[in-house]
């Protein structure tokens, strides 16, 4: 699976560094069951089940009692240790590493200590100027952020933040969770 080695791996905030609590219930669903709790969850999300239903699948697809659905749906938005750990192995490494969000900067210094803000050497987050992601000035601003260094590997949960990242010449992984990015980091080289 050796592809171009990067020379930028950059990471998103929501749903890679940090993680809200129904995106880490849902990365503890087996892959191949992947699809299905993302159709619950938009199906609770849009009204079509009620909250007993939805622990009750969740707890199903999880393999967690509906107790621990529930007080984990109840916590706030979290910093995903495993990542950051990955954040700072890259960095060690060698390569260099972005932020690419679209949470505001104000998010960003709020969520973010000033010793885990200096590891990225560029920090590209939505503005009214640039849009959110997948708009293509986001992806121009991180390619002129990073520049001269051409072969950026980015890490999104969004799927259509990985294809707009291929249509830049990015290469894209779509996160899960720590330890299948880690392999394929690994995979890569990288680390």
């Amino acid at each position: 699976m050796k592809q171009p080695t990067a020379s930028v791996v950059a990471f998103d905030c929501d749903g890679v560094l940090y993680a809200n609590a129904t995106q880490r219930l849902l990365g503890l669903v087996p892959l191949h069951k992947q699809q299905a709790a993302s159709d619950i969850d938009a199906a609770y999300r849009h009204g079509y089940i009620d909250a007993a239903g939805y622990t009750h699948q969740l707890a199903e697809l999880t393999g967690l009692s509906q107790e621990r659905i529930t007080q984990e749906l109840s916590a706030e938005l979290a910093l995903d240790a495993a990542m950051m750990d990955i954040v700072r192995q890259v960095h060690e490494a060698g390569v260099g590493v972005a932020l690419f969000s679209n949470a505001s900067r104000e998010k960003i210094m709020q969520l973010f200590s000033p010793e885990q803000i200096v590891r990225f050497e560029a920090v590209v987050l939505a503005s009214p100027e640039l849009g959110i992601k997948p708009a293509a000035t986001m992806y121009q601003a991180l390619q002129r952020a990073v520049y001269p260094k051409k072969h950026i590997i980015l890490i999104d949960d969004r799927p259509a933040n990985i294809t707009a990242a291929a249509e830049h010449g990015m290469v894209g992984h779509q996160h899960t969770e720590a330890q299948t990015t880690r392999q394929y980091l690994v995979d890569l080289g990288i680390l």
